[in-house]
């Protein structure tokens, strides 16, 4: 039966309340000696956040648990565990600077919503369980809450019009992703670009990549596939893809241009 991810976290969040109240601490001091953000642990705590089975160990270790907290967390979640590459790519994006995202078939995931989602990744998992989807929907729109720290990183998406062409999830669910876009470019750090079809020489057909610019690191390119991703350890290759972001600003609509674009496209849905 595939799981409710909604609800298994708020049962695993009411859990962690009740545990900490019990020990007499603040959201503040248990996030001091995870550590985590205090905003984390209220997230947790309210079931907002997919929590991530090593923050559960962290969490059992603190208030010590026993290990109680540890199995509620795999009793809820159905013992699905997050892959490793994509707990690093959140790693990475909580810790980014600027993010730039080129993609020429479907929304960044960073600017996803959850049916957009679980359309998309479901598309490229057919076999895969419900709870399975579930998880790896919950993974992604957790990653969001990036954008929601006291100063999130500069995100530039420069997005190919073919995208918006096919009606990932539906017509509904994909007049929905624009709507959330056009929210997304009022944001003040956040950018939206549009590469439209009419487009002949276009610099992006070799596929996706992305721009993780780090601090004491710089920019790390990040390529992924179907099963797997990672960050490319050749400074030449991460050359290559700066010099091509730019050549894809080039070629992109400017941002007014991209959103009279985007409202077209929603208005071509009805």
């Amino acid at each position: 039966m595939p799981i409710d991810i909604a609800d298994a976290a708020r049962k695993f969040g009411a859990e962690v309340r009740r545990r900490r109240n019990q020990a007499g601490l603040s959201q503040t001091q248990l996030a001091d000696q995870i550590p985590l953000a205090q905003s984390t642990i209220s997230s947790i705590e309210l079931g907002k956040t997919h929590t991530k089975r090593d923050q559960a160990a962290r969490i059992d270790r603190v208030l010590t648990g026993g290990g109680k907290i540890i199995a509620l967390w795999e009793s809820q979640y159905d013992g699905f565990q997050v892959p490793a590459w994509v707990r690093e790519v959140s790693e990475l994006e909580s810790r980014a600077t600027e993010i730039r995202d080129y993609h020429p078939l479907v929304v960044p995931g960073l600017m996803q919503t959850g049916g957009y989602a679980r359309a998309a990744i479901r598309a490229g998992n057919k076999g895969a369980a419900d709870s399975e989807i579930d998880g790896l929907v919950a993974e992604r729109l957790a990653r969001q809450r990036i954008f929601d720290a006291e100063l999130p990183p500069r995100v530039v998406a420069v997005i190919d019009e073919s995208v918006f062409r096919r009606a990932t999830g539906g017509p509904t669910v994909l007049a929905a992703q624009i709507d959330h876009l056009l929210s997304m470019m009022d944001r003040d750090r956040v950018e939206i670009l549009v590469v439209p079809l009419e487009t002949r020489s276009h610099p992006g057909m070799d596929g996706a990549f992305r721009l993780i610019r780090v601090p004491e690191v710089g920019d790390i390119l990040w390529l992924e596939t179907r099963v797997s991703g990672g960050p490319v350890e050749d400074a030449d290759a991460t050359s290559v893809h700066l010099g091509l972001f730019a050549d894809l600003l080039g070629v992109a609509l400017p941002v007014d241009g991209s959103r009279a674009l985007l409202e077209k496209i929603k208005g071509d849905l009805k």
